[in-house]
């Protein structure tokens, strides 16, 4: 029988000893004493029995968390997915909608008969632009009214057949202007979007569309960064443009331009000569 005091000292060894931890001489040691002692081969087998099973135990909770993170993972996955196809869902239907309107305004952007009212507003200054077009032949009136600068003047723009004027009447003066600067008076109906389908995807991710009412039109609103376009959704033009002062613009004031559009209602009438008597010389 070993001595148990022997026996105190493997017992404690065996922990290291089973991890195989100890030295060569030390295992020497517990050997001998197991081959001679029974108590303590028992007590060393308990411990290997122990270990095995608490070796099991940590496996199935490792298999078990890696299961776990598999499925939390898969179902980020899923989510991610679900998330990336709605964000293309919604580019998408942008882009469908600009396209849309961008078609509809073909047929109105091409007209050659129409009255155009456009008012464009700026901080103390308000410009208003009335158009008659019948065919080739325009009469347009534009009427400047600057508060800042008390400044108040109306430019004429006459044009039937081989005919041209362009008129500016200022401080009770009149005078005539070199037509080939009055191309705003000339300017038709036109939309803020493309009728191309590519064009408006890539426009489509950085914009956000709301249906809307404007100038008790039905419209489409477009809001980007520093701007917003009301669209009407019936011809596709727009009807309203407002840009914003940002940090990205070096713009000193907000715009606001309405544009007002009848169509087919011009006569030979609407397009009237200006009375240019009495224009002193610019």
């Amino acid at each position: 029988m070993s001595d148990k005091k022997d026996c105190k000292i493997v017992e404690d060894l065996l922990p290291n000893y089973i991890e195989e931890l100890t030295n060569e001489e030390t295992n020497n040691y517990i050997e001998n004493h197991l081959s001679e002692c029974s108590e303590c081969k028992i007590v060393l087998e308990n411990m290997q029995k122990e270990l095995k099973t608490n070796i099991q135990k940590m496996d199935k909770r490792e298999i078990d968390y890696i299961k776990k993170f598999r499925n939390k993972l898969k179902f980020l996955k899923l989510i991610l997915v679900a998330i990336l196809l709605i964000y293309v869902i919604i580019v998408l239907r942008k882009a469908i909608i600009m396209t849309e309107l961008g078609k509809r305004a073909e047929k109105y952007k091409n007209s050659t008969n129409y009255y155009q009212k456009v008012s464009y507003y700026m901080e103390y200054s308000l410009n208003i632009i009335k158009s008659y077009r019948l065919n080739e032949n325009y009469f347009s009136t534009m009427d400047i009214y600057d508060n800042y600068n008390n400044v108040s003047k109306r430019i004429t723009y006459y044009k039937n057949e081989n005919e041209e004027i362009t008129l500016v009447e200022e401080n009770d003066q009149k005078y005539l202007k070199n037509c080939d600067e009055t191309v705003l008076l000339r300017i038709g109906p036109h939309t803020e979007v493309s009728n191309e389908f590519l064009i408006n995807i890539q426009s489509a991710i950085f914009v956000k569309i709301e249906d809307t009412y404007c100038n008790g039109r039905e419209c489409y609103v477009i809001r980007g960064n520093g701007y917003e376009r009301y669209i009407d959704k019936e011809t596709g033009l727009a009807i309203r443009m407002i840009d914003r002062t940002t940090k990205d613009i070096k713009r000193k004031r907000d715009t606001i331009v309405d544009v007002e559009y009848k169509f087919d209602v011009v006569k030979e009438s609407d397009i009237i000569k200006p009375d240019v008597s009495g224009c002193v010389e610019n």
